[in-house]
């Protein structure tokens, strides 16, 4: 676990990032990575005297299996409820199927790509994950739960998916809206997630996320973004191709 500001720590691995928000003596805890990270939960909230029942809501910016894979076992250590974007509600318990990003094939190119799948295969990665219940949110809302996490609506990489704005704090956790390590060819620095279900729609969510009032930015993918977020879009856009 990486304390990445105060109150917001980083877990999870170099290919795949989580993120735990501590507000008093209660926590919220931002995806739930891939399906084998369930084992570094307890261990990181004991670094800091937590046990998993402080964590009283588990949020979710979109339905990808290294988001939600270790939340079915997180609900069950914590007891806590679910809250997803509503567009992708039926997703999360298994009513409809997952729409699966474009592109992945251009990363089998480079041998980071294959490094990827060997992570992903290796933490159960390909497994079907669903939750027996959610709370679904809107595009803008800001969240009752710890933290009080305002909802950033940036479809395009998935088909609801939502960052979250600390706002009394400046920190974005953006989800896949953006990246600062390109799994596929192992690039690193602000940038478009490389796969998208619609890239064209996952660009123009930059404008969105360039109006955003942050100084850290906290990606699903690679090293936090320490600077204003409007200048980590500019150069996510240079990147567009």
């Amino acid at each position: 676990m990486e304390k990445v500001a105060d109150g917001v720590y980083r877990l999870g691995s170099y290919w795949v990032n989580f993120f735990l928000i501590e507000d008093g003596d209660a926590l919220t805890l931002v995806d739930c990575g891939l399906p084998g990270y369930a084992d570094q939960l307890a261990p990181a909230l004991s670094e800091f005297g937590r046990k998993p029942s402080d964590i009283k809501a588990i949020v979710l910016t979109h339905t990808h299996t290294d988001h939600i894979g270790a939340g079915p076992t997180f609900v069950q250590m914590t007891g806590a409820p679910v809250f997803v974007p509503s567009g992708e509600a039926a997703v999360a318990t298994g009513d409809a199927k997952p729409v699966n990003p474009k592109g992945l094939s251009s990363g089998l190119l480079h041998t980071s790509m294959y490094r990827f799948i060997g992570h992903m295969i290796s933490n159960k990665g390909l497994s079907k994950i669903k939750f027996a219940e959610v709370t679904p949110f809107g595009t803008d809302e800001v969240l009752e739960v710890p933290g009080k996490p305002r909802v950033v609506y940036t479809p395009g990489h998935s088909t609801a998916h939502s960052a979250f704005l600390l706002e009394d704090r400046k920190i974005l956790i953006c989800g896949d809206a953006m990246a600062t390590l390109d799994v596929g060819s192992g690039a690193t620095g602000p940038m478009v997630h490389p796969f998208n279900q619609d890239r064209a729609q996952a660009i123009k969510s930059l404008d969105v996320l360039e109006k955003v009032t942050a100084d850290l930015l906290l990606p699903g993918h690679g090293e936090p973004w320490r600077g204003n977020v409007s200048e980590a879009v500019a150069k996510a856009r240079r990147e567009v191709v």
